[in-house]
């Protein structure tokens, strides 16, 4: 019988996680046995983005009851849409913070052993929804969507319930050291990554989660 250091895992996101190679990367690093990739691009967490996962988790096909690893990788969208950040004492999915309580306790009864992980998303170089376009779009963290918040308030808004709601974050704002000096070297069009930037950021995951659990 095989030893794998985790059964079954999930993976819920956007576009960035979406690409094949971000899943088959994961389940490489990390002995995974089998790993379902549930992600939508351009989806987001709250309902006021399209696809988002707090409608998708309705489905009853996108749960997986013995499942021990779970990746909820979302937020950049919620930025780029404008999703309304809300509040910390947030519950309901239609913002950001009552979208990500949400998520968390649905997928914790859904799937009882797994463990939780999440990530902070990475720069992107792009002006977001219904903000008018820049010849030379700064890095989100530092750009005011159509709600007024930066992708900087949403991170913050993760690491926030992270701790409240004792959930691992892997920090890959920092982490991938992504400046607009080596950009290109990592994102094929300064918001997805190429295989390089694929083959990093999946090896810093792995590396994070084997510190913390000894996997």
């Amino acid at each position: 019988m095989t030893d794998f250091s985790f059964h079954t895992a999930v993976l819920y996101g956007d576009s960035i996680s979406a690409e094949n190679d971000c899943s088959r990367l994961l389940q490489d690093r990390l002995h995974i046995g089998s790993i379902f990739n549930h992600a939508i691009g351009a989806s987001g967490l709250s309902t006021h983005t399209p696809d988002n996962l707090t409608g998708l988790l309705e489905q009853k096909e996108v749960l997986h009851p013995d499942a021990d690893l779970i990746f909820l990788w979302h937020g950049t969208n919620d930025w780029y849409w404008g999703a309304p950040l809300g509040d910390p004492g947030d519950n309901t999915p239609e913002t950001y913070y009552g979208a990500l309580r949400y998520a968390v306790n649905f997928l914790r009864s859904a799937s009882p052993r797994a463990k939780i992980i999440s990530m902070t998303p990475l720069p992107r170089w792009q002006t977001p929804e219904g903000i008018s376009p820049s010849a030379s779009p700064l890095d989100g963290y530092f750009v005011r969507n159509a709600a007024g918040h930066t992708l900087a308030e949403y991170e913050a808004a993760l690491l926030r319930r992270s701790r409240e709601l004792c959930f691992p974050v892997v920090d890959l704002r920092t982490l991938m050291n992504l400046h607009p000096g080596n950009a290109s070297l990592y994102l094929k069009d300064g918001i997805h990554p190429n295989l390089r930037g694929y083959d990093e950021l999946t090896r810093i995951i792995a590396a994070q989660i084997r510190l913390w659990y000894g996997k």
